[in-house]
């Protein structure tokens, strides 16, 4: 597929693909932590924005949206990212991925409908969700893309997209808020403007990361899906996690609790999105470190998000017991008082979300995205069935206990698990899916 380029086309692919110079390691985290930080920050002026430019409702029902769009975001993209971007030998084509998005995103849109007509959760609810959800499947979409700039070496090219989409989303809903003071308007716009950039950013650049041949899927697409099933259901399962006790809130508290609730949790991702910037530079020379058999290579790589990560963790409990109340209340302008400890609750548990993810790209690298499942399973029951009766006993700190107590035992599994493969990994300096007759690189690994 080679699009019809013309002299803007060529001006925007100059902007967005600059000849590569100097220090390619530092270009690519610099723009790895400006599209993660723009994707952080839109999430948080979507609540922002909504609370202050509506009132406690609107933000619970913009909080809603936000958390079950999410949770099907994770059927819409199927993380396949990582493994896509790791595929440096291109055992699969670029379509063959994109045609395996294309049965991902149809399995989003099935489970959205099916979300709508059991939970009913009416018309606003329901009208927010689904301009989100919009947002979320172009996300999702374009992941396949992003992960094909970072195949080629090229990931400040694919943050570079990622943060003008976001960009792009949050200024128009900002815009059309501020003009309409409705919300539901200004998050059906946001998400046409983000779908509408991909003709305009990605499609000139195919031709320079291509070729892509686009295909019905076929066995080949299905076996990218296959092998990143464990996965992407380990993520969907994460998401129930971190969003069950939302849901609970919204259940049994109301909307105007979880508002309150959701301005508190915005701190509950802040290092986790630090350590994705920290790790995502690094998952294709871990990749290659362990094609080599280099285990000090792969130590040496690991060492540097690990251990920002604690000394952010740490940073962030700081904060957020010494000013995190006064702070998050003046941005969002609702009444946060007597809630320090649950937002030290949500920090911490925010630390061991980081430390988990961590292991489970070392996983995932390793092939043994299987085992990222451990645990999860566990997590996600006691979520079910813990988050009602805590929230009910115990208000908004029994949803704060809920995401902490769960996110340890995510943590403590899948890090013995990481620790355990790497150990036995086959470091003689052939693929470490080698060492296990059998096995391909298309498949997970549960040896």
């Amino acid at each position: 597929m080679t699009p019809v380029s013309g002299p803007g086309d060529r001006r925007l692919v100059r902007l967005l693909l600059p000849p590569v110079g100097g220090n390619g390691l530092l270009r690519d985290t610099v723009w790895n932590a400006v599209s993660n930080a723009g994707m952080a920050a839109l999430g948080f002026f979507v609540l922002m924005l909504a609370a202050r430019l509506g009132d406690a409702y609107w933000c619970g029902v913009a909080a809603l949206g936000l958390a079950m769009s999410q949770q099907l975001y994770t059927l819409g993209n199927f993380t396949m990212q990582s493994y896509q971007a790791s595929d440096v030998a291109e055992r699969r084509s670029f379509g063959d991925y994109v045609a395996a998005k294309a049965v991902s995103l149809s399995a989003m849109a099935a489970a959205a409908a099916v979300w709508i007509a059991v939970a009913s959760p009416g018309p606003d609810k329901t009208a927010a969700f689904l301009a989100l959800l919009v947002y979320q499947a172009s996300e999702a979409f374009s992941n396949a893309f992003f992960a094909r700039y970072q195949q080629k070496g090229r990931l400040d090219t694919a943050c570079r997209v990622r943060f003008a989409k976001t960009a792009a989303f949050v200024l128009v809903y900002a815009g059309v808020f501020a003009a309409t003071r409705r919300l539901l308007p200004a998050l059906a716009a946001a998400a046409a403007a983000h779908a509408g950039l991909f003709f305009v950013l990605d499609r000139p650049l195919l031709r320079h990361f291509g070729p892509l041949r686009p295909h019905a899927p076929d066995r080949a697409a299905f076996s990218v899906l296959a092998a990143c099933a464990p996965i992407a259901f380990n993520s969907f399962l994460l998401m129930y996690v971190n969003n069950g006790p939302k849901f609970a809130v919204d259940r049994v508290l109301g909307t105007e609790k979880l508002a309150v609730f959701s301005a508190l949790f915005v701190v509950f991702f802040a290092v986790s999105v630090c350590s994705d910037f920290l790790m995502n530079p690094q998952v294709v020379p871990l990749a290659d470190a362990v094609r080599r058999g280099d285990r000090a290579g792969a130590v040496r790589i690991l060492a540097r998000p690990l251990a920002a990560v604690l000394a952010l963790a740490a940073a962030g409990c700081a904060a957020a017991a010494a000013a995190g109340i006064p702070f998050l209340g003046w941005l969002f302008g609702l009444d946060l008082a007597g809630n320090r400890r649950i937002l030290c609750l949500l920090v911490g548990g925010g630390g061991l979300l980081a430390l988990y993810q961590l292991s489970l790209v070392v996983l995932i690298v390793l092939r043994k995205q299987f085992w990222g499942m451990a645990g999860m399973g566990a997590a996600a029951a006691f979520v079910f069935f813990a988050a009602g009766p805590l929230v009910r006993d115990r208000g908004l700190a029994g949803a704060a206990w809920c995401s902490l107590l769960a996110v340890s035992v995510l943590f403590a599994v899948s890090a013995g698990f990481a620790l355990f493969f790497f150990l036995r990994a086959n470091w003689t300096g052939r693929p470490v899916y080698g060492s296990i007759p059998g096995n391909s690189p298309d498949t997970p690994t549960d040896a």
